[in-house]
């Protein structure tokens, strides 16, 4: 077997571990949700793309690109970004409640 073979499964590997321990948590903001649809949805996640330096708000990439697609490209800590985002919505609406009372998707 090559060793770019061996490296290319390490990295890829390494991805979905990351991946996996960042979708664990119990957040709104999920890793592949688009950008912009977070930013609409939760607009005080903006503050967290600042934060980190990141020039996603005002980015075309935002329509179609991913959270996690961001910090794969960027080389975010998934992890502590997908944390830090949700930290921003939940500061703002623990219960997520952006829904009129009883008609939030799969609430009833």
């Amino acid at each position: 077997m090559a060793s770019d073979d061996v490296e290319d499964r390490a990295t890829t590997e390494s991805a979905r571990t990351t991946l996996k321990r960042a979708s664990a948590g119990n957040g709104p903001v999920c890793p592949t949700m688009l950008i912009q649809d977070v930013l609409l949805r939760y607009p005080e996640t903006w503050k967290v793309f600042v934060a980190h330096q990141l020039p996603c708000p005002r980015c075309m990439a935002s329509t179609y690109e991913t959270i996690s697609q961001l910090a794969s490209m960027l080389g975010v800590d998934l992890a502590v970004f997908l944390a830090d985002l949700n930290a921003s919505v939940t500061a703002v609406s623990p219960d997520d409640g952006r829904w009129p009372v009883g008609s939030a998707p799969g609430k009833n």
